[in-house]
């Protein structure tokens, strides 16, 4: 029988100061007072909130909840009219499915 597990709460958002690795776990929509995305990683001991971007956001939309992720900030970028935004490197390894072969090891009928 497997082992219960007991749902994680976020104890922490993340700082930026270095790179995040860990599982995407889910992403919580309309957070703060910007409406802002969150998305849920789990590091293995603990799950880590990561504000989202217009940057972010665009990046995240390719990756499926389950994937391994790998968040990195790279400083400060700027718009053509001067506006500065924050830049991230985000490298993915995409949740393989296993098939299953439901007619495999069967007897003939």
């Amino acid at each position: 029988m497997r082992e219960w597990k007991e749902e994680q709460e976020s104890s922490e958002m993340w700082d930026l100061k270095k790179p995040i690795e860990g599982i995407y776990k889910s992403m919580k929509t309309n957070i703060g007072k910007h409406k802002s995305n969150v998305y849920m990683i789990s590091t293995g001991d603990e799950l880590v909130g990561v504000w989202g971007s217009t940057v972010l956001d665009s990046k995240f939309e390719q990756v499926d909840v389950g994937s391994e992720v790998r968040i990195e900030y790279l400083g400060l970028g700027k718009t053509d009219d001067g506006t500065e935004y924050k830049t991230f490197r985000l490298q993915y390894k995409p949740v393989v499915e296993k098939v299953v072969d439901p007619w495999k090891d069967s007897e003939e009928l």
